[in-house]
């Protein structure tokens, strides 16, 4: 990327928070914002959960679900709070029908004493899978794919557009030729970026595989900026969105001068009502 994208590739810092409950909590956690904003009541919770999660001698089963495994690293409480509504709306099913491998991999911090010590004052160390900052074209990532075009076409390949691909040819265990609604195309290799699932079919085979779509509503601003941070995480169950973020903190450029944009990040199944809405 840094190779097509050349001294446009910015370097950008995030910040970044959760909304919930009409409330508004940094991420990651960090004491003296939770301590002022959380509700008491579940501050007390979870702090019943930290005690008894201290007692607990064994390690919650590592391929245990997701639901399971969250429970047993920052207990009911910060679970019900944080992890289940979101994650529910996220991925379009319950949670202890959700591999414990995805939690394992994404959730920052490893449990709730590692939350407690770092709401701690002076512990400031890096959390596991946080980036405060990270590189952005200057005019939206659309500009890899276009670079990427170019060099393509530099080296004498040929980029065809409104194609529709409607299967394969297979022999030899290989893909010997692309089948299109313009005639097949042989090829030695085929890179695909279409879904797994619609992939197999392609091919021949059959998938009982789902994959989760992603709507975006972006909606232009007459103001400078709107907010400062990156993303906001939309935690409440009934907001139909998983996160808000202003591009324009990303690049400068992302909007008109004296306007700015939100957008809706909006999970939703191909084809049901909300992704055709």
């Amino acid at each position: 990327v840094e190779d097509l994208v050349g001294d446009d590739l910015l370097t950008a810092q995030r910040h970044s928070v959760i909304r919930l409950g009409g409330r508004i909590y940094d991420y990651p956690l960090a004491a003296k914002n939770l301590l002022a904003n959380a509700p008491k009541g579940m501050l007390a919770a979870a702090t019943a959960d930290l005690l008894v999660s201290m007692t607990r001698r064994e390690e919650p089963d590592p391929y245990a679900d997701f639901a399971t495994w969250t429970r047993a690293r920052f207990g009911d409480t910060l679970y019900r709070t944080f992890f289940e509504g979101y994650t529910r709306k996220l991925w379009g099913i319950e949670p202890d029908t959700l591999s414990g491998d995805w939690a394992s991999q994404r959730i920052s911090l490893l449990n709730l004493k590692d939350v407690a010590k770092r709401l701690l004052p002076g512990k400031h160390n890096a959390v596991r899978t946080y980036a405060r900052s990270y590189r952005y074209p200057r005019l939206g990532f659309g500009m890899i794919f276009d670079r990427l075009a170019d060099a393509v076409g530099a080296l004498g390949g040929e980029i065809r557009q409104g194609v529709t691909v409607t299967g394969f040819d297979n022999s030899g265990n290989r893909i010997s030729a692309v089948q299109t609604d313009q005639g097949p195309v042989a090829c030695d290799a085929v890179i695909s970026t279409v879904p797994l699932p619609q992939m197999v079919r392609l091919t021949g085979g059959q998938s009982d595989l789902r994959f989760r779509g992603l709507r975006f509503f972006n909606m232009p601003v007459e103001t400078e900026n709107v907010s400062p941070y990156t993303w906001q995480y939309l935690s409440d169950p009934e907001i139909l969105a998983t996160r808000l973020q202003e591009p324009k903190r990303r690049s400068v450029e992302m909007a008109p001068k004296g306007h700015s944009s939100l957008m809706l990040e909006i999970p939703c199944d191909p084809g049901d009502d909300l992704w055709d809405m």
